[in-house]
């Protein structure tokens, strides 16, 4: 006897059913511009947001291609990116799109091959980058004025990450006797710190990573290239590099400073001394006078009146 077939369910399976719904609200209500277009460039399906920043309705896009709404140079690429899409899967790279009017503005394209009805096609996750280029503008024109600053100063300024310099500008090469290009990435404070003050230096760079105090003015005694000793005064304050915690500062070589304090401090000293050795020589010669006039009152015949007869 043949096995009988198992029955199928009369009962639709729902999941299918609910994906594609699911799809079609995250292509509807995404707040990206999406595209659908086939192998050669045709629009076949563009969702709310493209058709609000670009300016053309869902029914026009079905009529345009991709190059339509994008730059020369970048339409040029068009063909050679497709085909990196098939072969990787997915893309990402910048361009421009040109918006109803003219308007140009730059984007980020993801580009991830699908199967669009039995069919491959690319769909394309657009989004406007204008305010991150704007950012980007501004941070690297602060970038420019906060390295025209540092490179020309008189005093040596520093950016430390990882107990290694991810910036030392020029001045601070000179101060402890390094080149172009010997300290950052190559050099920490720790080696430009004399044995015996760096547990403060030490303990001041942990305080101020583990939030304890936002920065710190303090001095300490240098070690140069050549291991000559030098006075620093450090101005330093925590800052955020790349994501992560980092020390940003400035650096004063105080070592002339220190030799005049030093010399003042042992004139002042000699001056002291001196006033302290006169004034004793003073009163030594004081005491012989009082001696002198002593003993000349002690010789001195007295003279006494004669009564009268």
């Amino acid at each position: 006897m043949a096995a009988e077939k198992p029955k199928r369910s009369g009962k639709k399976q729902p999941s299918r059913k609910i994906s594609l719904k699911v799809c079609h609200t995250i292509f509807e209500h995404s707040p990206d511009a999406i595209y659908i277009h086939d192998l050669k460039g045709k629009i076949l399906q563009a969702n709310r947001t493209a058709s609000g920043i670009m300016g053309y309705s869902l029914e026009e896009f079905q009529k345009m291609r991709i190059t339509d709404i994008a730059r020369p140079n970048a339409s040029a690429k068009m063909p050679e990116r497709i085909k990196e899409v098939l072969k990787k899967g997915s893309l990402i790279f910048e361009s421009n799109h040109i918006k109803r009017g003219g308007g140009i503005f730059p984007v980020e394209v993801n580009a991830r091959s699908i199967d669009y009805h039995g069919k491959p096609a690319v769909m394309a996750i657009i989004r406007d980058i204008t305010q991150r280029r704007l950012v980007e503008k501004l941070l690297l024109e602060s970038e420019n004025k906060f390295r025209t600053l540092t490179e020309n100063s008189m005093v040596g300024a520093y950016l430390i990450q990882n107990r290694l310099f991810k910036y030392s500008n020029p001045r601070l090469g000179e101060i402890f006797g390094y080149g172009s290009g010997e300290l950052t990435d190559k050099k920490g404070p720790q080696d430009l710190v004399s044995p015996e003050d760096w547990p403060l230096v030490s303990e001041n760079l942990r305080k101020r990573l583990a939030g304890e105090i936002k920065s710190e003015n303090y001095e300490f005694k240098g070690i140069k290239k050549n291991g000559e000793v030098i006075f620093v005064e450090v101005y330093g304050a925590t800052t955020d590099y790349g994501g992560k915690p980092a020390i940003i500062g400035t650096l004063i070589d105080r070592t002339e400073r220190k030799k005049a304090e030093e010399e003042i401090r042992g004139l002042n000293l000699k001056l002291e001394q001196r006033v302290q050795e006169r004034t004793l020589e003073l009163q030594m010669k004081i005491a012989e006078h009082k001696k002198r006039k002593r003993r000349c009152m002690n010789n001195f015949p007295s003279s006494k009146p004669t009564p009268p007869r």
